[in-house]
């Protein structure tokens, strides 16, 4: 097992960085859809439509949409429903450009998009302790990319959750 840890780390390393900062959150491999963390706690895994719990919050990805923007062809419009309850007892700072990112069938990496928001919106902000938010996250991918992986991670003290798509 630990070879094929280090084997799956060098390989992987490239998405691990891209995923999260990996000096803030510690180790994150991604390997044959297991995904193992350390530091900050462990990796919660699920899939669409089930809520992934943990001491500090829960998400549920409800619905991920894509569409093909009328504008632009070489892309697609992802948007994943995405409700966070806090189930701390602190506030919790909801910014889904820092936080939540989309990986798609290729293995790449994508943050979020605010080019679908109305002038003057804000997605995010403080979530009060034991209160819930949902919202309409965008991401861009390539015609030829899918959705695979929503992740979400409150901060790098917080486990890491990962929604299959």
């Amino acid at each position: 097992m630990k070879e094929y840890l280090q084997k799956a780390k060098k390989h992987h390393m490239a998405i691990a960085l891209s995923v999260l900062v990996v000096g803030m959150t510690g180790l994150l491999v991604i390997a044959n859809n297991v995904i193992i963390t350390k530091k900050g706690g462990s990796a919660l895994t699920d899939v669409l439509g089930v809520t992934t719990r943990n001491d500090f919050y829960t998400v549920n990805v409800s619905a991920m949409r894509v569409t093909s923007p009328e504008q632009n062809i070489s892309v697609k419009r992802a948007t994943a429903t995405v409700t966070v309850l806090n189930t701390s007892d602190e506030v919790l700072q909801i910014a889904p450009g820092l936080q939540m990112f989309l990986v798609s069938n290729a293995g790449t990496v994508y943050p979020m998009t605010a080019r679908y928001l109305k002038p003057g919106v804000v997605l995010g902000g403080a979530l009060a302790a034991k209160s819930s938010t949902t919202l309409n996250v965008d991401y861009d991918l390539p015609v030829n990319e899918t959705p695979k992986t929503f992740t979400f991670q409150a901060d790098s003290a917080k486990p890491i959750a990962n929604i299959e798509l």
